[in-house]
């Protein structure tokens, strides 16, 4: 910095300086401009609503809202990308306030005090821009964030239902396949039992006594069989119905695992957004004080702040003493 910067309340400007002295402070400013870099009389003479004229990134990146939003808005192909350009505005941003640093500097050692006073003004005008800039890239990251978690959680609920359904449907399959299987057996059973009674009614009259015993056996050999048949069958279908109940347990246990990691996602990127809005407003708050505040340093320590839209929460942390 060319200078220490004087506020606002100790220009001469500002006071009630006779008309003698403010006759001189004329003339003194127009014979210093011509001893002036061109550079630094054009950024003085500039009227201060044209603050972030200087250049068309400049002007895009701070004054014009719709070209801030609509370059927000694009997705850059990678981080870096998008890091790489935030610095470079925030390089430029850091330019202009000490061009206008040295402007006001300049103007105060040539008794310049209504222009350093515009430098002054000018330099509020662009932190101000600076922290409200900040402020709507936070939360825009954060809203993109937070929508490609959503997007994400979406995507992992519909593949879960699909491999759920999938599995539900192989397991029905194969109940089905086994109870066919048993009907089947059964249908042969029966017409086993069909063709033995057919049998037994041929053969009745020349062994009828012997013919009893073994129908008879062979009923308590097929009762037997039906038994065993029945119990097995119930095994199944109570295994079948045990299986699927731990199958929808387990399920569920995954679906609530994945909705409290998303929910905890969510959480910390809103704690995010709102532990930047409350240093950028704690930061335009302490700058209602003009004159004990030095507007260089407080743009380089908002331009410090808006790394953090780049870093962890737990970078964050120690920085905080910075």
């Amino acid at each position: 910095m060319a200078g220490k910067p004087r506020s606002l309340g100790s220009s001469p400007v500002s006071g009630s300086a006779p008309p003698e002295h403010r006759a001189s402070a004329i003339t003194v400013r127009t014979h210093a401009d011509e001893h002036l870099p061109l550079c630094v009389v054009q950024a003085s003479n500039a009227p201060s609503s044209s603050a972030g004229a200087s250049s068309p990134p400049l002007k895009a990146f701070l004054v014009n809202p719709a070209c801030a939003a609509s370059a927000t808005a694009i997705v850059p192909e990678n981080v870096a990308e998008a890091q790489r350009r935030w610095h470079a505005d925030m390089h430029e941003v850091e330019a202009y306030l000490n061009a206008l640093d040295s402007a006001r500097a300049d103007s105060a050692k040539a008794g310049l005090y209504h222009r350093a006073q515009q430098c002054m003004q000018r330099m509020e005008k662009i932190i101000r821009l600076l922290a409200k800039r900040i402020s709507r890239e936070a939360n825009t990251m954060a809203e993109r964030a937070r929508q490609a978690l959503t997007e994400q959680q979406r995507l992992l609920q519909r593949n879960f239902r699909k491999s759920w359904k999938t599995k539900m449907l192989v397991y029905e399959e194969n109940a089905s396949a086994i109870e066919l299987q048993l009907y089947l057996r059964q249908h042969r059973y029966r017409e086993a039992e069909r063709v033995q009674a057919q049998l037994s009614r041929f053969e009745k009259q020349e062994q009828q006594a012997q013919q009893r015993n073994i129908t008879h056996l062979q009923e308590q050999r097929l009762q037997a069989m039906r038994v065993k048949q029945e119990e097995q069958l119930a095994k199944i279908k109570a295994a079948h119905q045990q299986e699927k109940q731990e199958i929808a347990r387990t399920c569920r246990a995954e679906l609530d695992a994945m909705t409290r990691q998303h929910e905890a996602a969510l959480q910390a990127v809103e704690e995010r957004r709102l532990f930047l809005h409350e240093r950028v407003q704690a930061i335009l708050k302490a700058y209602n004080d003009a004159d004990a505040l030095d507007p260089r340093a407080t743009g380089l320590k908002l331009i410090r702040i808006s790394q953090l839209l780049w870093t962890s929460r737990e970078v964050q942390q120690p920085s905080e003493h910075i």
